[in-house]
Order: structure tokens, then C-alpha cells, then sequence
């Protein structure tokens, strides 16, 4: 409500989330129990749920915004994939392997992939069976 206030009601743009737990905080019920139905539905009743990190992060978008984590335990339930699609954001997921990449060597390597592939079309490098073998699979 903060953020909806301070921006004047449009949200943020862009959300970097890096190095959040967003998995979910609590267990709505321990596998070892023996329940009854009526006590499994009072558990994931939305009413009695606590807000997660994850959907104040989604409420705080604006339209057409961008949520960026690197968190590795992300679940989503169909209400928060209901949130980015009604406000048409999208999510994705940083990879710090890219990082170092900057645009000049990141168009050295694709080069440089352009041109094994070409050298391998081409019958000037060797191919290991073993790797054509899983492709034909696929045919």
C-alpha cells in the first residue's frame, strides 16, 4: 500500500530481487497427519493465509512491469501467475553466469559458436557419435 501510495497509485516498473527466500514461508499441512477434509480446506482457506513475499512483490508492479530474481525455490500458486498476466508483467530470472558478458563478448562467442556449427556442417571437425545418436532420436 506504500509503494501504490508513494507512487502516486501506477507502481514500480522493475523489481530487482536478488538473494530473497521466496519459496513458501509456512507448510499449510504436515504430511505425517491424519485430517479430515474440513480441516485441509480451513488450511489453504485464502482468508487465513498470510501475504508472501512474492505477492507484495507482485502487487508493487505496475503495468507492464518486470520482476527479476535469482531466487531458486520460487513457487508461484495460479493467483500470483493470475496477477502477472492480468497486468501483463513478466518474470524472469537472473543468471550470474551471464554477468561478465559484456554485448562486445557476448557477440565474440556467438561468433565463435557460428563458426563451429559452420565447421561442423561443413565435415571440417569430427563429431562423437554418441552426440548425433540423441538427436536422432528426435527425427
Amino acid at each position: 500500500a506504500e509503494v501504490s501510495s508513494r507512487t502516486g497509485g501506477l507502481g514500480l516498473d522493475a523489481i530487482l530481487a536478488l538473494d530473497v527466500d521466496l519459496s513458501p514461508e509456512e507448510k499449510l499441512l504436515d504430511a505425517s497427519e491424519q485430517v479430515d477434509l474440513d480441516s485441509a480446506c480451513a488450511a489453504i482457506e485464502p482468508g487465513k493465509r498470510q501475504t508472501t513475499m512474492l505477492r507484495t512483490f507482485l502487487a508493487a508492479l505496475a503495468l507492464r512491469g518486470r520482476f527479476v530474481t535469482n531466487s531458486e525455490r520460487l513457487e508461484m500458486c495460479p493467483d500470483d501467475g493470475a496477477t502477472l498476466w492480468a497486468k501483463e508483467c513478466s518474470m524472469s530470472f537472473l543468471n550470474p553466469h551471464c554477468l561478465p558478458l559484456s554485448a562486445a563478448r557476448h557477440g565474440e562467442f556467438l561468433h565463435a559458436a557460428a563458426e563451429v556449427c559452420g565447421r561442423l556442417a561443413a565435415g571440417e571437425l569430427a563429431m562423437a557419435d554418441s552426440e548425433v545418436t540423441c538427436f536422432r532420436l528426435f527425427e
